[in-house]
């Protein structure tokens, strides 16, 4: 009889313990960003370099805020409200 694991003690089950590739990570922080802030925000268009010393740095952030009135550009003329994030 074959026991289960237990999913507690399986690291490779815990998405915290995994390691994510750099080229990623920009991908992951706007996931990050839409899921953090409940849908209401998106954190996009990022460019950048990475470098061992600084790690990332970003330029030209594009910010999508979904407002309860519709209202666009609350960050600026980039800013396309729903329409950025759906």
């Amino acid at each position: 009889v074959e026991e289960e694991e237990d999913e507690d003690d399986d690291e490779d089950s815990d998405p915290c313990k995994k390691s994510i590739a750099t080229d990623d990570v920009p991908q992951a922080f706007s996931h990050f960003t839409y899921e953090h802030s409940g849908g209401k925000k998106l954190v996009c268009d990022l460019q950048g370099v990475w470098n061992a010393d600084d790690g990332f740095v970003m330029t030209d952030p594009v910010v999508h805020y979904v407002s309860g009135s519709g209202r666009r550009h609350k960050n600026g003329a980039t800013d396309k409200g729903f329409e950025g994030v759906k």
